[in-house]
């Protein structure tokens, strides 16, 4: 089970098109509890529970940790290229922390991108040729390739 607030709605949603009464509800929800929701049901004492709401907050009172974690942009201001990593190695990892993150502030991933990296040629090269902030997030591929416009160009 990945998320029990989903569980329970997506249950919900199908349960109500066919039932109105709410103590079947609670017998019906158990057929689709399945590993350790389906034991801690078991676990529970007789008749401690008697509505299904209840059941239902007490369900998602034991399995609250089961929840997805949500990224959230600050999660990019650990990304940080420091004076060990490669330049590759540094958007390699901003790409893959920015992938996990939805609604993403154009304004944020140019700063936190900015900020991560080590000033060097590349840095100041950004900051001389900065992308308008609609085009931020595709910071990775504009990153990509100007490294290698910038390899090429050491190659001559």
């Amino acid at each position: 089970m990945s998320n029990p607030n989903t569980h329970v709605k997506a249950y919900l949603s199908q349960a109500n098109l066919f039932l109105a009464d709410l103590g079947v509800h609670c017998k019906l929800f158990l057929t689709t509890l399945t590993g350790s929701t389906f034991e801690w049901y078991y676990s529970v004492p007789r008749n401690f529970i008697n509505l299904f709401n209840t059941f239902c907050a007490r369900f998602l009172a034991c399995f609250a940790n089961c929840k997805p974690m949500v990224t959230m942009s600050t999660s990019l201001h650990n990304v940080v290229q420091g004076n060990v990593k490669t330049l590759w190695q540094y958007v390699a990892q901003f790409a893959k922390a920015f992938v996990y993150i939805s609604n993403l502030n154009p304004n944020v991933v140019m700063h936190t991108f900015l900020v991560g990296l080590f000033p060097r040629k590349f840095f100041y090269t950004l900051c001389a040729n900065p992308l308008p902030l609609w085009k931020s997030p595709t910071i990775v591929q504009h990153s990509i390739s100007t490294l290698r416009k910038m390899k090429m160009q050491e190659g001559k």
